[in-house]
């Protein structure tokens, strides 16, 4: 009865962190589908521009974002360690390293044009993606820094101001993108670029508004949190490094094998690829929730690992899996039972929505999966397991996701001898490994994780009759 209540309680706490979490990714996510319906209405070469310039600015932007996140479990530790001063040092380390970034990422924006010229797409579609990619360079130094108060934030308990400068930033950049790509009231029509300096203003928006927060909030003064004074110390810096670029190769791996799973799928025409895109939006959308508990997850498992109390920080972790696991549950019912009904939501056309619709019971597989992986490599980054979590992940991906799906869907699995499917198996047969792929990864993960956390409660036992 103690264990279920102890269970009740940590999953009430992780639930407090994560909602707010959850919702302020949702406002973002809602900014990019926004960009594109936008787009929609002002012709195919405009849609694509922005597809086109998206990509390449979510795959720069995504990757950048993984290494400054790094902090995120070291500063959980060192607020439940009760070390304020050396939060200090770590926010200058993620500040840092977001200004580096920036000039990394502003230079490889500058030089777009390369990577487009590699993209077999219209000439005047190119043309405005890089028009859409040059007016994101003004938006990149914002991004990155903000991204840190982010990263610390619910790192030391607080969440809830990421949500309301989200919604802010949500209700600021869409009417300004509207209103810029349509040319109302008395502005030019610009189209793409109008939804680029949309989000130009959104990112700036938000990091003056973090910025006021952190000054001014009574919070953060009371646990010490203060601007940086200093830079930061290379040990710290190289720490952060250690867990955020394995963070970092694991975005990147993620972007790039969808985006190659989707250049492969094109061949079966358009039809097929608007209907992966149909379920990949989907799948992203449930993703979210996972996404967002494991950030709070692994912030209170990595707060109590601080304070020494790692009977909690096991109770936590285990929490964190039950309500994933059972929040996942829920989602790949109503993938089952009422997906019909959101694939209308997204397309008319029968065909497409037919084709889709092979897909969903996979999906809800695939989500289940997903969701136990992103939970535990976020738990085992909180007990410090950065490296191998992001080789499983990438393995599963490229290696079995990609890799087996083109055997499966070029020649099915009469080539492995095993005889269950005779003939090639199409788009379905990427959907198909993908799944299994996650579900190796996460099979290993929960074995990693087990391991350690068996290790660290040993560890807490054995100090404390030591110390007796």
């Amino acid at each position: 009865m103690n264990c279920s209540y102890k269970t009740i309680k940590n999953c009430k706490s992780i639930v407090q962190l994560g909602m707010p979490i959850f919702v302020a990714q949702m406002a973002v996510l809602f900014c990019g589908i926004s960009d594109s319906i936008v787009a929609g209405h002002l012709g195919a070469s405009q849609l694509a521009a922005i597809g086109i310039g998206s990509s390449i600015w979510i795959a720069i932007f995504a990757t950048f974002l993984g290494v400054v996140q790094g902090i995120a479990p070291m500063i959980a530790k060192q607020f439940g360690g009760q070390k304020f001063a050396e939060i200090e040092n770590s926010i200058a380390a993620g500040l840092l390293i977001a200004v580096l970034l920036s000039f990394i990422g502003i230079w490889t924006l500058i030089h777009s044009s390369t990577l487009l010229t590699l993209i077999n797409a219209p000439l005047d579609v190119r043309l405005l993606a890089k028009g859409y990619l040059d007016v994101f360079i003004y938006a990149l130094p914002a991004a990155m820094l903000v991204r840190v108060f982010y990263a610390f934030t619910p790192a030391v308990g607080i969440s809830h101001p990421v949500m309301f400068i989200n919604i802010v930033a949500f209700f600021i950049k869409v009417p300004l993108s509207v209103t810029l790509a349509y040319g109302y009231f008395g502005f030019p029509q610009l189209g793409a670029i109008g939804c680029a300096i949309g989000s130009v203003v959104m990112f700036w928006t938000m990091l003056v508004a973090s910025l006021v927060y952190v000054y001014y909030s009574s919070r953060y003064s009371i646990i010490g949190i203060r601007f940086p004074r200093r830079l930061p110390t290379f040990n710290i810096l190289f720490s952060t490094l250690r867990v955020g670029i394995p963070m970092a190769i694991s975005q990147f791996s993620e972007i790039g094998s969808f985006t190659i799973l989707a250049l492969f799928i094109a061949k079966y025409g358009a039809n097929t690829s608007a209907a992966h895109q149909i379920i990949a939006s989907i799948t992203s959308v449930f993703y979210m929730i996972p996404m967002a508990l494991g950030i709070a997850t692994q912030a209170l498992v990595s707060q109590n690992r601080g304070a020494g109390e790692y009977s909690n920080a096991k109770g936590i972790a285990l929490a964190g899996l039950v309500l994933t696991l059972s929040l996942a549950m829920i989602s790949a019912v109503i993938l089952l039972t009422i997906g019909m009904v959101l694939l209308r939501i997204y397309s008319d056309d029968l065909k497409v929505v037919l084709l889709a619709s092979i897909i969903l019971p996979i999906s809800a597989g695939y989500h289940l999966c997903d969701a136990v992986q992103c939970v535990t490599s976020s738990i085992l980054r909180a007990y410090e397991k950065n490296v191998a979590p992001t080789i499983y992940y990438v393995l599963s991906l490229w290696g079995i996701g990609v890799g087996c799906g083109w055997l499966l869907s070029n020649y099915g699995v009469e080539l492995l001898r095993l005889n269950l499917f005779l003939d090639p198996m199409g788009f379905k047969g990427y959907w198909i490994s993908s799944t299994a792929g996650l579900l190796l990864a996460s099979i290993i993960m929960l074995i990693m994780l087990a391991n350690k956390i068996k290790y660290d409660v040993k560890s807490c036992h054995l100090s404390t009759t030591t110390s007796l």
